[in-house]
């Protein structure tokens, strides 16, 4: 087989986005297989990715990834590729790469062409909602992020529940939250989801991620209750989503193991004070921010830089200005944008 360097790369870029996994061996032994002057390449892991290449000749073998991997990074030209009994030979014009055949490697998915419902969103919005939306073998049907009609959309783990709010006439649809993370990576805009999982579309071949195979219900109703008390809730003051995160990023260097990052309201000097103590460091910054009038300030308050950075940087991007409050038990942040709300309600702040 013959193939041009490029055209090999993109296609193993393409595979290359499935997380290697050391019990699933689909994940990290590449199958390829050439016919009729089209080279294929699959990879199997937490989803299923698989690239269409042109080539010229025909050819089946399973190459381990990490070589394959090492071999492409400085391979230019034209490769050639051969299989024998003696194992597999990958030569480019600067380099060879001779490896031990592979014997045959189960469990690579089938992915059939998308039928679902083709979405198009902001690739960095569904990127940061994913962040919220992280694999949970506990409780899977946490590995999503949810469209809502006439909501929006949003994503939720155990503490955390990231969202924007719009009125939203499409289906109810349920997306996994891997492959709203590569939208941002890799550039590609055609999603389709349909009930069973979701399908991204490269122009050289897609990548398919399941749905987690489980019986539980998303938390859809105790989510939006969340959402509706945040989105009309008075805040407690508004401030710079940029310099809210500066500045928690500044202090968290400082901070202790098991030490909390806190906030301390100065209304007369229009500004809060952030800061984190232990007993041998206390480390603090200020930052200006507008008090809403009229309402009760706490003397401390929890801030926690882990679970809100993703939120305040996306919205920082967007360049508006932040509310904060506190509902009970629960700390929120709300911005809106034109006929849009973008939230983030966080549980076990106080």
């Amino acid at each position: 087989m013959k193939i041009e360097a490029e055209k090999f790369k993109a296609g193993f870029e393409l595979i290359d986005l499935i997380p290697s996994e050391s019990i699933l061996p689909s994940s990290q032994f590449v199958h390829l297989v050439a016919k009729e002057n089209v080279l294929r390449m699959k990879l199997t892991g937490i989803a299923t990715a698989e690239a269409k290449v042109a080539c010229q000749g025909d050819i089946s073998f399973y190459v381990a990834r990490r070589e394959l991997s090492l071999f492409l990074n400085r391979a230019t030209g034209t490769i050639t590729c051969e299989v024998d009994k003696k194992g597999i030979a990958l030569r480019s014009a600067k380099d060879k790469l001779i490896t031990a055949q592979q014997k045959a490697v189960e469990g690579y998915a089938e992915i059939k062409p998308p039928t679902g419902k083709k979405i198009k969103l902001d690739g960095k919005l569904l990127s940061m909602l994913a962040q919220y939306g992280p694999t949970n073998t506990i409780d899977p049907h946490l590995e999503v992020i949810c469209f809502r009609k006439k909501l929006g959309v949003f994503a939720t783990d155990a503490l955390t529940v990231a969202a924007c709010l719009e009125k939203t006439e499409g289906e109810e649809l349920l997306l996994p939250s891997f492959v709203a993370k590569l939208l941002t990576k890799t550039g590609l805009e055609e999603i389709y989801v349909d009930p069973k999982g979701a399908t991204l579309q490269s122009p050289i071949g897609k990548l398919y991620q399941p749905l987690p195979a489980t019986d539980k219900v998303y938390p859809v109703a105790e989510t939006q209750g969340l959402l509706e008390s945040a989105r009309t809730e008075a805040g407690l003051f508004a401030f710079d989503a940029r310099e809210m995160l500066d500045t928690l990023k500044h202090v968290n260097q400082f901070r202790a193991t098991n030490s909390v990052i806190y906030g301390k309201p100065e209304v007369d000097n229009k500004r809060i004070r952030v800061g984190s103590d232990s007993s041998t460091l206390l480390a603090e910054s200020v930052m200006p921010v507008k008090f809403i009038k009229n309402r009760a300030q706490p003397e401390k308050f929890a801030l926690a830089l882990d679970r809100l950075a993703p939120w305040l940087q996306y919205v920082g991007g967007l360049e508006l200005e932040v509310v904060f409050g506190i509902m009970g038990s629960l700390t929120w942040m709300r911005c809106v944008e034109e006929s849009t709300t973008h939230l983030i309600v966080l549980a076990g702040m106080e």
